[in-house]
């Protein structure tokens, strides 16, 4: 039992670093950060001097070290785009990404569950096959892909529905829709609006829940 959870331990920590250097490489990949938060016209003295407060003009091990090392007394820094600390801009979408994991999960679970157990007690029946061939389906088609989907032919242009798009007409293809606050935390269940922003995206991510 110890080996295999100093074997966990050690797998863990190995996968924390793998993800801390693709973070820190990603830093890099999306182009030089002080020519995001600097305008066009800015001179060459303030980009170094931009630099040389960022620390970007040290050593990449150097750098990585002070990624390291804010990260580990939870600063993550601040937005390159927004100038504004990194934690206040999770915790404001914080509440949004917990609406939408809550609901996709209810909803893999209210029909996946049901499913499974009818594919499984009657796998030869109309409905038993029918499940098995949409967790086939469902498994192998990429998520983003039939987020995609969604939002071109549910949301944006329904004229392949007919007469039926009228019923479809209420799904936005983005945004969060109206918000009620619950003391300074605001949430979109609480309104309708808010739930017509959820279901698109919330049914995406449940689909592949539901398939497996």
């Amino acid at each position: 039992m110890a080996a295999f959870l100093l074997r966990r331990l050690g797998q863990s920590i190995l996968s924390l670093v793998l993800i801390s250097l693709l973070v820190f490489t990603m830093m890099f990949a999306i182009g030089d950060p002080v020519a995001v938060m600097l305008p066009r016209q800015a001179s060459q003295q303030d980009r170094e001097n931009l630099r040389r407060e960022l620390g970007l003009d040290r050593p990449l091990i150097i750098q990585y070290g002070m990624f390291i090392g804010r990260i580990s007394r939870g600063d993550f820094g601040r937005s390159y785009y927004d100038q504004r600390p990194v934690m206040d801009l999770i915790a404001e979408r914080a509440p949004a990404t917990f609406e939408l994991a809550t609901v996709s999960l209810m909803m893999a679970l209210l029909i996946g569950i049901p499913l499974g157990i009818v594919a499984g007690a009657r796998p030869r029946s109309l409905l038993g096959r029918a499940a098995m061939g949409g967790s086939m389906l469902g498994i192998s088609l990429p998520t983003f892909w039939i987020g995609l989907v969604f939002m071109m032919y549910l949301a944006v242009d329904q004229r392949w529905m007919g007469g039926f798009a009228r019923f479809f007409e209420w799904i936005p293809p983005n945004g969060r829709g109206q918000t009620r606050a619950i003391g300074s935390v605001r949430w979109s269940f609480l309104t309708l609006d808010g739930w017509a922003h959820l279901l698109l995206p919330a049914t995406t991510l449940a689909l592949h829940h539901i398939a497996m």
